[in-house]
């Protein structure tokens, strides 16, 4: 896999301003779309993405919730929480659930970029 790959990305967001501020960060990338808890898990299953990016507060549900359900679907999947939420019990509960990293909002494209990064170079290893 080499940096200018197009991956699929899963964006669960339900804010359209961040949601859209991702999209642009993620431009030349399959991104994939959807503001619930529900349609991630379908969107997930469907789409297969190389990397999510999941909101914790959704309006149908939990992303930590979420992430746990993405985790027995595709133990290897590589999850990033996004939140304004900055609670020590949210960013523990989604590290100890699998998450592979946690953005807070606002985020900004150098931090989103790293981790798609991180994901390319940890699948060059394996």
């Amino acid at each position: 896999m080499t940096d200018n790959k197009q991956l699929k990305i899963l964006i669960v967001e339900d804010c359209q301003t961040f949601r859209g501020i991702a999209v642009q960060i993620l431009k030349g990338h399959d991104n994939i779309l959807t503001d619930t808890a529900s349609d991630a898990i379908v969107k997930f299953r469907s789409k297969q993405p190389d990397i999510t990016f999941l909101d914790i507060e959704l309006p149908d549900g939990n992303g930590i919730d979420v992430l746990k359900q993405i985790k027995e679907i595709e133990p290897n999947a590589y999850v990033v929480m996004m939140t304004g939420s900055n609670k020590a019990k949210d960013v523990e509960s989604s590290i100890n659930s699998g998450a592979a990293g946690y953005i807070l909002k606002p985020f900004n494209a150098e931090i989103v970029q790293r981790m798609v990064s991180e994901f390319i170079e940890k699948n060059q290893e394996s």
